[in-house]
Order: structure tokens, then C-alpha cells, then sequence
């Protein structure tokens, strides 16, 4: 049996009780990552060797260290049901990739405000058609299935705010977002005039493709790459460094956590610090004199 078959029936009988968007996440991992390239191997074939040389392709062509630990933890399940359904005895994907994942460059996390401001103006140059979707996720801090899923009617140009509450998940499925509640966004005036301009077709969708639906993920990943080569910027930034960059840069120009909060949609603030707290202002605080008082 190849792991493509194989692949197809673990995804099947995968516990009933998992969130939709989770099954869905693996089979998207599966289908864009692994079977490409695995998948018309026997399973009974397939070697650590084989698993190895898939992550380290992976990594070449620019994959990130988190997304290349999440194609190795679906890899290893769907493999570890294997030796439950004694197709196998051992798991080749297990112990794989520790010692040489810890060697990547780690990835970063944001762009300089001026990398930002060249990124854009590449877009904008080079991709016009995904130019404000990546503008709406660098001034709005969205995720890339929040900017898919959005809606014209979302849009509300005179107060300056979007409204988010909903998802584009792996497989095409329109959903909740990752917190499963609504939030508005606040829009810079840029992004407004720009979704303003664009909102303007039949389509219900804000980011249409050529067929009506909402935009593919990989289809802005493309744009993403094709702009990052002209900069010379190839395999460092995803879409989603645009979020990390959005609350970066707010965090370094003072903005208060709890309002960068509000704009990520994070459920907590002990969120937003754990993962932005290294950006806060690190200079002398005038609160200090407090302690001199006599």
C-alpha cells in the first residue's frame, strides 16, 4: 500500500472528536507537503532516510521551522497508526529531524519598518492583484485565512474599522476564526482608501479568485515568494511574518498591549507578551524617580 492510499484512509478514520479545522489542517498538510513527494512510496518502504530527506527539501525551498514540526507531527501520526494497523513495526519518521532542526536559522519573526515599506512598494509594483490583501495583513495584523474569508460587507470605510469573524480554513471551508469571536479591526487610512478602490466588484468576497470563491492560501504564498525574491528576501518571510510585523512595530512605537490585543484578536494579553514581549520599548522609564521620593 503507498502512503498516498494509506494517507487517504487514516484520514478517514481520524477521531470523530476532533475539531473540523484540525482534520482539515491535516489533510492540507498531507496533501502540500508530504504526498508530493512520498506518496507513491509503499509505506512498508518508506525509511528515516526517505522522511529526512523530505523535511530537509522542505527546508530548502524555505519552510519554516513551526510548519516543518507540524508536517512532522502529522507525518509521525498517520505513521504511528500504521504500527496499529501492523502495516509496520517501526516508525522511520520517529526521532527524525531534532538535532538538524535545531541548526535552521531561526526564523524571523518580523520585518524592519523599512523592509516592511519595501515589501510593500514591491507589491504593489510586482503583484497588484494580491497587493491589498498583503497590505490588508501588514496594516490590520490578520491572519491569512481571516484576510481570505473576508467579506465587502466587512468593510466600513467611514469609521475606519473591518470587521473579522470568520476563517478560510485548509480545504476551502469558511469558519470561525482561530479565537471563534468577532473583532474589528482598526484600519490605517492607506489600507481603507486601498480596500475602499477594490471593494468595488460584484463579487461577495473581498479577495475574489477567478471563479467568485474566496482566494487560495497558495495562491498568496506564490505572490508573497515572488515579491520576496525581488528584494532579495527569498525563504525568510511568510504571509504570516506580516501579522508579526504589525504588532512589532505597534509594540516598539508605545502602543498599549492591551489594544494590540484587541487588534491580534488574542483570547489573552498573558498572549500577546509571551509572544511579542521582546519588541517592548526597552528605554530608561521616568517611573524609576517614584522610588527617590522621599
Amino acid at each position: 500500500m503507498s502512503v498516498e492510499t494509506y494517507a487517504e484512509a487514516w484520514l478517514t478514520r481520524l477521531n470523530p472528536q476532533l475539531r473540523r479545522t484540525t482534520r482539515a489542517m491535516y489533510a492540507y498538510v498531507l496533501r502540500r507537503y508530504i504526498l508530493p513527494t512520498a506518496g507513491p512510496i509503499a509505506v512498508v518502504a518508506l525509511t528515516r532516510r526517505d522522511v529526512r530527506g523530505i523535511l530537509l527539501a522542505l527546508a530548502d525551498g524555505g519552510i519554516g521551522r513551526s510548519t516543518l514540526r507540524l508536517i512532522h507531527t502529522v507525518l509521525h501520526s498517520m505513521l504511528n497508526d500504521a504500527i496499529e494497523a501492523d502495516v509496520i513495526e517501526k516508525n522511520p519518521a520517529a526521532r527524525v529531524g531534532r538535532t538538524w532542526m535545531r541548526r535552521l536559522p531561526s526564523e524571523p519573526k518580523a520585518m524592519t519598518g523599512a523592509q516592511l515599506a519595501a515589501f510593500l512598494g514591491a507589491a504593489r509594483d510586482h503583484q497588484p492583484r494580491h497587493y491589498p490583501l498583503l497590505l490588508a495583513m501588514a496594516h490590520g495584523g490578520l491572519r491569512i485565512g481571516e484576510a481570505l474569508a473576508l467579506q465587502q460587507d466587512d468593510l466600513d470605510v467611514g469609521r475606519l474599522l473591518l470587521r473579522v469573524e470568520r476563517s478560510a480554513h485548509p480545504g476551502g471551508w469558511i469558519g470561525p476564526t482561530k479565537s471563534g469571536r468577532l473583532r474589528w479591526v482598526d484600519l490605517t487610512e492607506t489600507l481603507a482608501a486601498v480596500l475602499a478602490s477594490y471593494a468595488s466588484r460584484a463579487a461577495p468576497w473581498l479577495f475574489p479568485s477567478n471563479r467568485g470563491g474566496p482566494r487560495r492560501k497558495d495562491a498568496v504564498e506564490r505572490a508573497m515568494r515572488g515579491v520576496c525574491e525581488v528584494l532579495g528576501l527569498h525563504g525568510r518571510f511568510t504571509p504570516h511574518s506580516l501579522r508579526h510585523t504589525y504588532a512589532s512595530l505597534l509594540i516598539a512605537a508605545g502602543a498599549p498591549m492591551e489594544y494590540v490585543r484587541r487588534q491580534l484578536g488574542h483570547t489573552s494579553i498573558r498572549m500577546t507578551v509571551d509572544t511579542y514581549g521582546s519588541h517592548l520599548p526597552m528605554t530608561r522609564s521616568p517611573a524609576l524617580a517614584v522610588l527617590e521620593q522621599r
